[in-house]
Parts: C-alpha cells; sequence; structure tokens
C-alpha cells in the first residue's frame, strides 16, 4: 500500500500553511497545468468507490471519457484520490476536488509510473465542472503564488470551454 500512497503525495502540490494544519496549492495556470498533465479530458464521473488505505481513506473515481483534449485515446479512467467516507468514518482533504456521481469535468490528470490510476494535477486545480459551455472550479485553500507570497482562496472561478481549451492547445505547442 505504501507504493500506491507514494506517488499521490509526489504529485500533491500541499503546503504546510502558516497557521493550522491547513492546505496550500501552488498558483498554477492553465499552462501549468497543461505542462504537468499527460491527459487532459472531458469525462462524466459513472462510479466512485472509497476504501481503506493503511491508516486512511482512499476514494476511485470511474469516469467514462467523452472528449480527449490532450493525450492518448482513453474511453474510461481511474482517478484515485485521498479522502473520503468509509460508514461514519470521513476523512477530508481541503483543497482536493470532489468528483461527483453523474457529473461532468474537464481534468488535468497524470498517471504515476506503473499506476493502473491517474491523478489530479494540482487537486482542485485540475478539476473544472462542466456545465454547457461554462467551465466552474472552486478552489477553496489559499496559493502559493510564484513570488513566494500566500495568496487568499480564490473561491469560484468561471470560465468558457473554448477559452480553456485554446489555452491547452497553446500550451502544447
Amino acid at each position: 500500500m505504501r507504493r500506491l500512497l507514494a506517488p499521490l503525495g509526489l504529485l500533491g502540490v500541499l503546503l504546510p500553511a502558516a497557521a493550522g494544519h491547513s492546505t496550500v496549492l501552488f498558483d498554477w495556470d492553465l499552462s501549468e497545468l497543461t505542462r504537468r498533465a499527460d491527459l487532459i479530458v472531458i469525462a462524466k464521473v459513472i462510479g466512485k468507490r472509497s476504501f481503506a488505505a493503511e491508516n486512511t481513506i482512499m476514494t476511485s473515481t470511474r469516469l467514462r471519457v467523452e472528449r480527449v483534449i490532450s493525450g492518448s485515446e482513453a474511453s474510461e479512467i481511474e482517478v484515485l484520490q485521498l479522502g473520503g467516507q468509509l460508514g461514519a468514518r470521513i476523512v477530508d482533504v481541503p483543497g482536493d476536488a470532489e468528483l461527483r456521481d453523474g457529473e461532468h469535468y474537464l481534468l488535468f490528470t497524470a498517471q504515476p509510473s506503473g499506476q493502473p490510476y491517474r491523478s489530479l494535477v494540482g487537486m482542485s486545480l485540475g478539476a473544472l465542472q462542466v456545465k454547457g459551455e461554462e467551465l466552474t472550479q472552486t478552489v477553496d485553500v489559499p496559493l502559493f503564488g510564484g513570488g513566494g507570497e500566500l495568496l487568499p482562496a480564490p473561491g469560484v472561478r468561471i470560465r468558457s470551454l473554448s477559452e480553456v481549451i485554446r489555452v491547452i492547445e497553446r500550451s502544447r505547442r
């Protein structure tokens, strides 16, 4: 199980916050997310399963790929995240995305070497909910700016799908 958790730790962008036990994400823009992702897709959540892993809970989310924006063709992917619920026990990971059953997302993902699952690049930064042409991203933790400054949590960001795809395509050149 340690081999399962180790790649997630490398992909996570957690930093200790100045106060308390919080999460801080690097302030990665769409170009940086694109650079770090090996597969960018629009996909629909078709199933979730939480399970015990060492002393925590992990959640595996299955998604049906509806469109590959960048990367190799795939019909279905599995995203593995730290946290979830097993009975009355809940492990919440501030700063990570909650992928809800039946919802559509544009996801920036990376596959750890030798693993069958994928991880979100940048936690909640790498998951944008799709509703028609509108993308909604919720980032509820502070960001660590490129100049070393601590930035406030941006909250809900709304972008257009066509704008995000243009940035991804420019960044892949």
